[in-house]
This record gives structure tokens, C-alpha cells and sequence, in this order.
């Protein structure tokens, strides 16, 4: 339930406002980046700037805000298919039946987030028996049994993984988690609401509205894929996300 294409929205109180010398250097860095500089109010920001740790390190280093914040898997991350092995989130597609559990397979009915040429920043998990995951900050994984915001994993804690013959769901150790950037933002929404990613449980659902909401929410959408509109259902989960979160309690701001 998020929007945006993985480009940074770098903004703050620039001292000296748009005529400051800090805001002459902002300026020249977005129109170098390719972004757009945006001046207002005393106010400069840098939109479209392609996220990079030298974009947050100049935002940060400003005292500016820094928003890049995503919430998917890169487009080189796995799941198994039930009829075509195993599919890069890349090649994924509406309708494509993926593994969700140890031995259970749930359609994709819309995708959150279908973009390649982007770059995002990701949490990299790295287990005691060689699975590697790779996911944004903001998506809920499995971790020691319970659904949490992958920015939490840490060293020590366990993830639920899939068994190498596919029949069961077992714990494993994290060995180590590191921040990455990586190509890609791609988030398949699944009938089950879980979906197995890189050997790796995990939910389809973010922080920007709780699971058991956001499923709700989407209840309309798993009608219209059931009744044949997989395009129409894809496209409202994409365009409709805001306008959703707008009638909910504290309206959309609260949940972004």
C-alpha cells in the first residue's frame, strides 16, 4: 500500500531559504542527478533524485528529511511457481500461482509495485543454512515466529524458511543482516496474503496498514481477480492505494 517509484524526496529548512548558498548546491546536486529542484516558501527539496547513499548522506548531512522508502523485494528475487519452477519478481505475473507455505500454492492477484528500473535501498538477511533474502525495510517478514517489520531482524533471530524438498516450514538462524542497494521494487499481492520469497516466508502486506486491515481492504480486489478481472484488479491496487487509506480511521497520512 505504498506508492512511487524509488526516486528520493529530499526536503527541509535550507537556513538561508532558496537564495542561500545551501540551496544554490541543492540545485546544482538535483539538476546533475537528473531530479528537479523545487523551491517554495523557504523551503528547497530535491524530487526525483535517484536514491543512493550520496543522495541520504547530502539530505542527512543538510539536516533535511530523506524519504526513500519502499516497501518490496528487488527484481531478482525468487519464488516457486506451482507449473513453471522458479520465477524472478521480474518475471512474475498476475495469475502466476506461487509458493505461500511448505506445501500450499495461492494466486497473484495485483501487484503493489512493478518497477525495474529503480533502485532501492534493502534489509539483506543471510541464514545459518544459506538462504539470503533481500527486502525493504517497511515488509513484514516472519522473525522468531511472529510478523515484523523486516527492519527488525537482527543477528541471533530466527526466520521461517521453507525446506529444501518444499514439505515443511522450519526456523532458521540469522547469521548476518546488512543494508544493500539492489535493482528493482516488485510487491505480488497473493490470495493467502504470504508468499514464500528466496527460500524465505514472508507477507505481502507493509507497514503503511496493518495485515489484518490491508487484507480486509483488499477483499474487493480478490473479488474482481476471482471473477476474471486480474488487469482491473491490479491497476486499483496500484492507482487506488491513497484514496483507500484516505477513509480510514486518521485518514491516509496516518498510514504512509
Amino acid at each position: 500500500f505504498s506508492s512511487g517509484d524509488a526516486r528520493a524526496t529530499c526536503s527541509g529548512n535550507l537556513a538561508e531559504g532558496c537564495g542561500g548558498q545551501d540551496a544554490e548546491a541543492m540545485k546544482t546536486f538535483c539538476t546533475s542527478g537528473g531530479g528537479t529542484f523545487v523551491c517554495a516558501g523557504g523551503y528547497g527539496s530535491c524530487t526525483d533524485a535517484p536514491c543512493s547513499d550520496s543522495n541520504e548522506s547530502l539530505c542527512e548531512g543538510a539536516d533535511l528529511n530523506y524519504n526513500c522508502d519502499d516497501k518490496c523485494f528487488p527484481a531478482a528475487a525468487t519464488v516457486q511457481t506451482e507449473k513453471e519452477g522458479l520465477k524472478t519478481m521480474a518475471e512474475l505475473s498476475v495469475g502466476d500461482r506461487v509458493r505461500v507455505s511448505g506445501g500450499a500454492f495461492s494466486d497473484v492477484f495485483a501487484f503493489s509495485h512493478q518497477l525495474s528500473e529503480v533502485k532501492a535501498k534493502f534489509v539483506a538477511v543471510e541464514t545459518e543454512d544459506g538462504a539470503k533474502l533481500r527486502v525493504t525495510p517497511g515488509h513484514y517478514i516472519y522473525i522468531n515466529g511472529k510478523l515484523s517489520d523486516a527492519n527488525e531482524v537482527a543477528v541471533g533471530d530466527y526466520v521461517t524458511r521453507v525446506s529444501a524438498n518444499h514439505s515443511a516450514t522450519t526456523q532458521s538462524r540469522v547469521t548476518k543482516v546488512e543494508a544493500v542497494w539492489d535493482e528493482g521494487l516488485f510487491n505480488p499481492h497473493t490470495l493467502d496474503g504470504d508468499i514464500v520469497v528466496d527460500g524465505v516466508l514472508a507477507s505481502t502486506y507493509t507497514t503503511a496498514v496493518a495485515p489484518s486491515l490491508a487484507h480486509a481492504l483488499l477483499w474487493p480486489l480478490r473479488m474482481l481477480y476471482s471473477l476474471g478481472l486480474a488487469d482491473g484488479g491490479s491497476y486499483v491496487l496500484t492507482s487506488g492505494a491513497t484514496a483507500a487509506k484516505a477513509v480510514l480511521p486518521g485518514g491516509a497520512s496516518r498510514y504512509d
